[in-house]
């Protein structure tokens, strides 16, 4: 009887002593709500912040025409004009948001949440929560395609708009050979005669219309001119190449 008590004693310690040990981990960041989280208002933000729950503030915009790797990115719009990247597509939802102020809550990157992975070389936010900002107010009534970007036909006009999507109408001033080959660039003559370069074009787009009216829309970029112009449209054409 006692060796059996003795044997027993001996079975439960090992028993106790190789019982695993569980830690209870909580993230807090996680339960964290969006007004304690670290705000992202410009590019230096992204890295400071890599990898983790934030709110991104900024204009939030959809790309008006399909752009590289067949995306159509919606993004918001940094006040220093960095794009943070919420979707590859529109999402039916929010656009009534677009051209507004607004606070998106979710994990931020400075680059693809995969790296391995097809992705635009871009910061990203892997969006929980999308709202207004404090007094914005969204389009109403709620739009059911993506809404004509701003229209500029001039320089000043153009100024408002930088680092957005604009649609812009003017004179095609000249095209040619680009550093860029194979493609080529345009330059548009504006309302008051200032000249606005559209780089990484195609020529064959753009000379049937030399010396004539065009519109055209794309991303104005102050130091590069307007970017991402996939369609050259002859006359006034607010949504060319929207709703190919």
């Amino acid at each position: 009887m006692r060796r059996s008590l003795v044997l027993l004693a001996i079975l439960s310690g090992c028993t106790r002593r190789e019982a695993p040990i569980v830690r209870v981990h909580e993230d807090m960041d996680s339960k964290s709500p969006p007004e304690e989280l670290p705000r992202v208002r410009v590019k230096a933000d992204l890295a400071k912040y890599d990898g983790m729950r934030a709110v991104v503030e900024g204009i939030f915009e959809v790309d008006p025409v399909v752009q590289g790797k067949k995306a159509q990115l919606a993004s918001i719009v940094l006040s220093d004009g960095t794009r943070v990247v919420r979707s590859y597509s529109p999402i039916q939802a929010d656009l009534p948001l677009i051209g507004r102020h607004v606070m998106a809550t979710g994990v931020v990157t400075k680059g693809p949440p995969d790296p391995m992975a097809q992705a635009v070389m871009a910061p990203h936010v892997k969006v929980e929560s999308l709202v207004l900002a404090p007094g914005e107010t969204p389009i109403t009534p709620a739009p059911s395609v993506v809404p004509t970007p701003p229209m500029a036909s001039s320089s000043a006009a153009l100024v408002p708009h930088a680092d957005r999507w604009v649609v812009v109408v003017g004179d095609v001033d000249k095209v040619g050979p680009s550093a860029s080959a194979p493609m080529s660039e345009a330059t548009l003559r504006l309302s008051d005669g200032s000249l606005l370069l559209l780089p990484f074009v195609r020529e064959k787009d753009f000379a049937p219309h030399l010396g004539k009216q065009v519109t055209v829309i794309g991303l104005h970029d102050k130091s590069k001119g307007l970017i991402g112009v996939q369609q050259v449209c002859a006359g006034v054409v607010p949504r060319c190449g929207m709703d190919r």
